[in-house]
């Protein structure tokens, strides 16, 4: 399982790429850096990509589940943020967009790449 992480050149838009199982236990570590990342940034668009990314099987192990979200309820990411997931398997985006409105995030789901960017800046 890898993690890729790319801002795009306009420092408008911050992508996080899963490749690979992925679990809650990677998703806790990819919002840790995440916010490392955009800390003191301006970036008010994300682009979570599952693309090239697969559900665990038999992962519903609750104590990485609370600590994802509880890891998640505790970011600082900038409020107002957009954030699309493309092809989240199964379940795996659930968590964070039930939390989106007390995180002062916006998220959609989505299944065609263009579509997500295109809502991500706006033009949706």
């Amino acid at each position: 399982m890898s993690i890729e992480f790319r801002l795009s050149r306009d420092a408008r838009l911050f992508e996080v790429r899963y490749i690979g199982a992925l679990d809650f236990a990677m998703r806790e570590r990819a919002v840790i850096a995440t916010e490392q990342r955009l800390k003191d940034c301006w970036v008010k668009a994300l682009l979570v990509d599952f693309s090239q990314a697969w559900a665990v099987e038999g992962d519903e192990d609750a104590d990485a589940m609370a600590a994802f979200r509880h890891t998640l309820s505790h970011a600082t990411f900038p409020r107002g943020m957009r954030v699309a997931f493309l092809n989240p398997p199964g379940r795996l985006d659930g968590p964070a967009r039930s939390m989106q409105r007390s995180l002062h995030f916006t998220a959609r789901r989505f299944h065609d790449r263009s579509h997500a960017l295109a809502w991500l800046r706006g033009r949706l």
